[in-house]
């Protein structure tokens, strides 16, 4: 749960549309508790309401899936990809992703 809340925090930081990939590592998975109470820190992120969130994962039935629900029901725009260059054209209107850059854990971020 840290993770996803130190993601949240340095995703609203970067305040920008941004492709987070998750196919890489375990740190990421959550049960579906964890994903809700993380979900719960996003009326605090006012940027990160701002822009799309595109999260690239190898198991669209993963905690990933149950935390981009959550997030959806509290107003963040974002979904699930199990390929990059999909969810950039998603992030982008079809533009594609300009940069990736990396993030605490491991994950990668970005798009202009």
């Amino acid at each position: 749960m840290v993770f996803w809340s130190r993601l949240l925090l340095e995703l609203d930081r970067l305040d920008r549309p941004a492709l987070v990939d998750l196919r890489d590592g375990d740190e990421h998975v959550m049960s579906e508790i964890d994903a809700y109470l993380v979900t719960l820190e996003i009326d605090q992120l006012e940027r990160l309401q701002r822009h799309k969130l595109a999260l690239v994962t190898l198991d669209p039935n993963s905690g990933s899936a149950f935390f981009a629900t959550c997030a959806r029901n509290r107003g963040l725009n974002v979904s699930i990809y199990n390929d990059i260059p999909t969810a950039a054209r998603w992030l982008g209107n079809g533009n594609g992703c300009a940069a990736v850059q990396p993030l605490a854990g491991g994950a990668q971020a970005g798009c202009s």
